[in-house]
């Protein structure tokens, strides 16, 4: 009676085993899997700026064309942050002067800043691991109502802060802090 038992116990276990290892694979090659290279979209770590394969030799180009999809790391036309939050990052808003600050191609080193305002404006982005935003300075000095940045050489996966001011030709002020999140 007892040999049934364990061998019931003993198949279990092991029945366990197999569904945690699938499950490991499966979380670990979506996660290890690297974003494409899209053209215009700045350069990825270790793809020479070339475009042959790592490591000097000429095997051809890396990039491949690809269609845009949710979970591209791109705020594509036709996606927002309601179709796809990952890609498209809710805009902060700030009464008065009209703006919209949005954070795009998430990676874990770096992200593209893009602010919307409806009229022209500079700009200036200050960025940093604490609220003290002293790791880096964007500036935007010609008056326009679309600014983008790119901030790259980020630590992977950490939190920043943010402190952007905007001025319009006015000479009106509005700040706008916060914080951003890299890819993990």
């Amino acid at each position: 009676m007892k040999r049934p038992l364990v061998l019931l116990l003993v198949l279990i276990a092991a029945a366990a085993i197999v569904v945690g290892m699938i499950i490991f694979v499966r979380s670990r090659s979506a996660s290890d899997t690297v974003p494409p290279v899209i053209p215009g979209a700045g350069q990825m770590p270790g793809v020479p700026a070339d475009g042959t394969a790592p490591g000097g030799d000429d095997t051809g180009p890396t990039e491949q064309p690809i269609e845009p999809y949710c979970g591209d790391y791109f705020c594509d036309p036709d996606e927002d942050e309601m179709s796809c939050p990952g890609d498209c990052v809710l805009p902060e808003t700030v009464e008065g002067l009209e703006q919209e600050l949005y954070f795009t191609d998430i990676r874990p080193t770096s992200l593209k800043v893009l602010l919307k305002t409806n009229v022209p404006t500079t700009v200036e982005f200050r960025y940093g691991g604490s609220e003290a935003v002293d790791e880096g300075t964007m500036t935007s000095d010609d008056p326009q109502n679309r600014h983008e940045f790119v901030l790259e050489g980020m630590r992977e996966g950490e939190d920043y802060y943010h402190r952007t001011t905007i001025r319009d030709t006015k000479g009106q002020e509005r700040v706008i802090e916060g914080m951003f999140e890299l890819a993990r």
